[in-house]
């Protein structure tokens, strides 16, 4: 057995930063994550969460689902905790942007990397075209950085319609008001990408 002075390497500081896609093997875990089965993953470090995660980054040529993989390194969280409710307890006060981040990488998904001719019904389409209009409004393009997701100004709202009508059915109408401050402003634009998911399917 070496003694320790004589190991050259340790590996890289995170398991990110190590060629761990070379060696993964794959478990239940994966096949029931990858299922659907199970949503959450919980581990101890070093159990095999970040293999997982780049697993099944790399496994979406064959389109049965599509995963994107965040990295909150340089992420800006003083901008994020501007978005923070203010009367929610420390544990739920990031809940409406943490649905609001996901909600848009799930429509950038939608809208990019799904996009094939004849996916959508009528519906739905006009669903994901307010979806679009919105993003083209406030960040220019669908394709934009996560990091970039909360604006420091609010967002823009200008020819956009939340109604209902926009979806082609009959849901409660969301009402989005400019002048809330932006914790409010999540929660409304949130009922409204779910309404947008449900019109989906």
């Amino acid at each position: 057995m070496k003694d320790l002075c004589e190991v050259k390497n340790f590996g890289a500081i995170a398991a990110e930063d190590d060629d761990i896609k070379r060696f993964f093997v794959q478990t239940p875990v994966y096949d029931d994550v990858e299922s659907g089965t199970r949503q959450v993953v919980i581990g101890r470090k070093g159990a095999g969460k970040t293999a997982l995660y780049l697993a099944l980054i790399e496994r979406t040529d064959d389109r049965k689902f599509f995963a994107r993989g965040l990295a909150f390194r340089d992420y800006p969280w003083a901008l994020h905790a501007r978005y923070a409710h203010p009367a929610m307890t420390r544990y739920e006060r990031f809940l409406a942007s943490w649905k609001f981040l996901t909600f848009m990488e799930i429509f950038k998904v939608l809208l990019t990397e799904d996009a094939r001719p004849g996916r959508y019904a009528s519906d739905a389409k006009k669903a994901l075209a307010s979806i679009e209009k919105f993003i083209q409004k406030n960040w220019g393009a669908i394709a934009f950085d996560y990091r970039k997701t909360f604006p420091s100004g609010g967002f823009k709202f200008d020819g956009i319609s939340f109604e209902p009508q926009a979806f082609g059915f009959g849901l409660g109408s969301v009402e989005v008001k400019k002048d809330a401050d932006l914790s409010q402003t999540l929660e409304r634009l949130n009922e409204w990408l779910w309404n947008a998911l449900v019109a989906i399917g």
